[in-house]
């Protein structure tokens, strides 16, 4: 390739290798380009004309992948039509963050493609639908490794029924195994590597593709819908569409404005949680963005967290609140504080009356026992039970702190959506909980969660304001962001503080947490 690039720099026409005026800085952005297949030559070019060279191979590599991922496209929203007109089921099998994406392609194709798809976890997918699978139906496997197991058994067991089933890959990895062995149809993601562990960039691909492939369906809806739907219906939808078409072209945008301004409010907010033990999710009609946030603090902080539906949380979940049993360093500080200040009574006590060490040690075996509540302690004398009474009198143990439960709700700016969010704000916060709150910017929906419940001692709440769009589905880009950099701000705060306190093999850390692979290969 160096003898190449030596050669045609010698001899090729000069106007073949110039660019358009204004145009040097795509070099740049071609080496640091993750698509870029010969942008590790650059290093070997000693003259502009070699460099030019390397970036006209790239474009041109770059144009037939574009190319060939819209042929890709294409065919997948025909299978996707196909099936839907013949009343087939549509699958989309995942893992982990792969499948908080499936369940946001639900929500893009019902609102985008008016077309229903089944987001399913593998081994779900062996108990409901292994033997119901029919000929026509569609599997759409997402994995960013390409090579999860669970995926490919099914997959695998998909082949053995000998049903005509189509299989759709949705991958990172072109060279996997289920791109390569296991599908029909191979939509790439074209991100790069995902460097750290928790999948960050992938996932926000993998939407950006599912949104990209609604929109594609719905346009070959539009063309072959004329027996469906009137033509004012068709004008409508159309006009729809292009508006939709226009907002995906300004993502990037969006996600960079995401990144710039609420980058204070998410450092603000995870300076208050991340110690928290216990935290949920409440997402409004955006459930994967939920899921998938609380599963990136699992990830990367390690505190307990789990995302809801945000109606569904009062079924149940809810009991978390108020007085329970799950504390952490703030709970722990002020028991140890209510604890210090029972025994300095006693200690007082014992001291104004002479007694000396072989008390003052029975007095603090008896309280600690008192606070992890085992019964009397018969171990002190009638002098010593008197003072040990007066210093536990009306100390109840786990009790007479206040550390209100973290929520952390996201929503869309739709009315409903934000009516809803406020009903479950202002119906939890009375029971203890604390506020987070992700949403664009609505007067009444930051009212309800900075306003202070009558009883709420301890209570705040922190608004991230995400920029307005004014659109039922754009949230679910910038929600997702926020939660990530809320997730790894977490992170960066408590792997500090553990190791100032001199933790080892803590586990805490934003690239590399313990116990998770990048890719489960094996059952």
């Amino acid at each position: 390739m160096r003898a190449l690039l030596q050669a045609v720099d010698a001899g090729a026409p000069a106007e073949y290798l110039e660019l358009p005026a204004g145009n040097e800085s795509l070099g740049a952005t071609f080496s640091s380009s993750e698509m870029a297949v010969f942008a590790d030559m650059l290093p070997f070019c000693t003259t502009a004309g070699m460099r030019r060279l390397v970036r006209i191979l790239d474009t041109l590599v770059e144009l037939q992948e574009t190319e060939e991922t819209a042929l890709a496209a294409g065919r997948f929203a025909r299978y996707i039509e196909e099936a839907r007109k013949r009343g087939n089921h549509i699958y989309v099998a995942a893992c982990g963050s792969s499948y908080h994406a499936a369940m946001a392609a639900c929500l893009f194709f019902n609102e985008i493609a008016f077309t229903e798809l089944i987001p399913i976890l593998p081994g779900e997918f062996r108990g409901r639908y292994s033997n119901t699978v029919k000929d026509h139906d569609v599997v759409i496997a997402v994995s960013q490794s390409g090579e999860t197991k669970d995926l490919i058994d099914i997959l695998n067991d998909i082949s053995a029924t000998g049903r005509s089933v189509r299989r759709i890959a949705i991958v990172n990895n072109v060279n996997s195994t289920i791109a390569l062995e296991k599908s029909d149809l191979v939509i790439p993601l074209r991100c790069g590597p995902e460097i750290a562990v928790p999948a960050t960039k992938s996932f926000i691909n993998q939407i950006t593709v599912f949104y990209t492939l609604a929109l594609e369906t719905a346009a070959r809806q539009i063309e072959s819908g004329a027996g469906e739907w009137t033509p004012a219906m068709v004008e409508q939808r159309r006009a729809e569409l292009a508006e939709r078409m226009d907002k995906l072209e300004r993502i990037p945008e969006l996600i960079e404005r995401t990144i710039q301004t609420t980058r204070e409010q998410v450092e603000a907010a995870a300076g208050r949680i991340y110690f928290s033990p216990s935290i949920q999710l409440l997402a409004t009609r955006m459930n994967a963005v939920a899921r998938e946030g609380a599963l990136k603090i699992r990830e990367v902080v390690l505190n307990h967290t789990e995302g809801f539906e945000g109606a569904e949380f009062k079924h149940g979940p809810n009991t978390i609140l108020g007085f329970n049993t799950v504390y952490g360093p703030e709970h722990f500080s002020q028991m140890l504080a209510i604890f210090t200040d029972r025994l300095q009574q006693g200690l007082s006590e014992l001291a104004s009356r002479g007694l000396g060490f072989a008390s003052a040690r029975r007095m603090v075996n008896a309280l600690c026992d008192h606070a992890r509540g085992a019964p009397a302690a018969f171990q002190l004398n009638t002098e010593e039970q008197e003072i040990f009474a007066e210093a536990a009198r009306d100390y109840v143990p786990l009790t007479g702190f206040s550390v209100p439960y973290p929520l952390i709700y996201i929503t869309g700016p739709a009315e409903r959506d934000v009516r809803l969010t406020i009903s479950q704000l202002n119906t939890h916060k009375i029971r203890g909980s604390c506020t987070i709150v992700i949403a664009e910017e609505n007067h009444r929906l930051r009212q309800a969660a900075e306003k202070p419940p009558g009883n709420g001692e301890g209570y705040w709440a922190q608004y991230i304001t995400l920029p307005r769009t004014d659109d039922s589905l754009l949230p679910v880009f910038t929600s997702t962001l926020v939660l990530q950099m809320l997730a790894l701000e977490m992170s960066v705060r408590k792997m500090q503080a553990l190791d100032n306190l001199g933790i080892a093999g803590h586990g805490v850390h934003p690239d590399v947490p313990k116990n998770v692979s990048k890719s489960i290969t094996v059952d």
